[in-house]
C-alpha cells in the first residue's frame, strides 16, 4: 500500500553515491509514495559527530511527531516511526571502537526501542554483526539492502589494456604495498609484459615505497576519478584485484562484476557473498 505522508529520508553524513542509488532504487520500490529527501548543512553534521563525541553515538534530534522518516547513519530518541541504514555496527558509535565498549548498552536501548521498525545494512555479514553486537532483537529488525553499482558500470570490450587494476584511496589498509611486491615478482617470474593500473592517495604510496616510477609496468593515478571514470577503467582491465585488512562492503568488487573482471579479494566481510572461489 501507498503511504498517505511523505518519507523523509534525511542523509546525516556527508553524501556518498551510494546514498544516491539507494534514494533512487528507494522510489521505485515505493510507487506513489512522496520521498523528501534531505542532506544535512555542514554545520548540522558538524553538530552531530560533536553530539557522537560527547555521548559514543551518533544521533540526530527532531520533533517526536511528524511523517516517518529514514536516517542514514543516525540513531534518534525522537517517538515517531523511523528506519535506519548503517553499514557496519561500529557505524552506530562513529567507528570508535572504545566507544562501543563503553556505550554499546545505550546504543542498544536505542536500536531495540519501538519507533525504530527497520535497519537497513549492506550484507548478510553486516546483519550478523549487529545481531553479535548488539543482540538477536536488533538482529531481527535488520534488512540487507545491497548497495547498487554506479549506473555506468557495465560490461567492457574485447580490448582490455591492464591486466590487474588495484582502486582504493587507503593505499596501506587495502595491501597496496603487498599488492606491488607481487605484482613485481608476477613479472619477473615469466611475465615481463603485465601492467597494472593504481588508483590510490599518491602521496601515501610514496611515503610507503618510495619512488613510484620505479616500478616498472604499473600506471598510478590519483584516487579522485569519477564513477564514470571507474568504470571506463574497469572495462580496460581483466582484473580487479581488491585485497583488504578491513571492508564494510567494497561496492568496487559490484562494479568490477558488472564490467566483467575477474576479481582477486580478501576472504573478509561480505565479500564472499559477492565473489565465489574458482575451481
Amino acid at each position: 500500500d501507498t503511504m498517505t505522508e511523505p518519507l523523509h529520508e534525511i542523509i546525516t553524513g556527508r553524501p556518498r553515491p551510494r546514498h544516491l542509488r539507494f534514494a533512487s532504487a528507494l522510489a521505485e520500490l515505493l510507487p506513489g509514495t512522496k520521498i523528501e529527501r534531505r542532506d544535512l548543512s555542514l554545520l548540522a553534521r558538524l553538530q552531530i559527530n560533536a553530539v557522537c563525541r560527547l555521548t559514543g553515538i551518533r544521533q540526530a534530534a527532531m520533533p517526536d511527531s511528524g511523517p516517518p522518516v529514514l536516517l542514514h547513519q543516525a540513531l534518534t530518541s525522537a517517538r515517531r516511526p523511523y528506519a535506519t541504514e548503517f553499514d557496519v555496527p561500529l557505524g552506530v558509535h562513529g567507528y570508535s571502537y572504545q566507544a562501543y565498549l563503553k556505550h554499546g548498552n545505550a546504543a542498544r536501548v536505542l536500536l531495540e526501542a519501538q519507533h525504530l521498525r527497520s535497519i537497513f545494512v549492506f550484507s548478510e555479514w553486516a546483519r550478523r554483526s549487529f545481531a553479535l553486537h548488539f543482540g538477536d532483537e536488533v538482529g531481527a529488525k535488520c534488512r540487507v539492502s545491497y548497495p547498487l553499482a554506479a549506473p555506468q558500470a557495465r560490461f567492457g570490450g574485447s580490448i582490455r589494456r591492464f591486466d590487474f587494476t588495484f582502486i582504493s584511496n587507503n593505499f596501506r589498509i587495502k595491501c597496496g604495498p603487498e599488492l606491488v611486491r607481487a605484482f613485481e615478482a608476477v613479472r619477473a617470474s615469466g611475465a615481463p609484459d603485465a601492467r597494472m593500473c593504481v588508483v590510490t592517495d599518491l602521496d601515501e604510496a610514496r611515503r610507503l615505497l618510495g619512488e613510484l616510477r620505479r616500478f616498472e609496468g604499473i600506471e598510478w593515478r590519483a584516487a579522485d576519478l569519477d564513477q564514470a571514470a571507474i568504470a571506463d577503467l574497469l572495462r580496460e582491465s581483466h582484473c580487479l584485484v581488491h585485497p583488504t585488512l578491513a571492508e564494510s562492503f567494497g561496492v568496487v568488487v559490484l562494479e568490477a562484476l558488472a564490467a566483467g573482471c575477474a576479481v582477486i579479494t580478501s576472504a573478509m566481510a561480505s565479500l564472499p557473498e559477492l565473489v565465489t572461489e574458482a575451481n
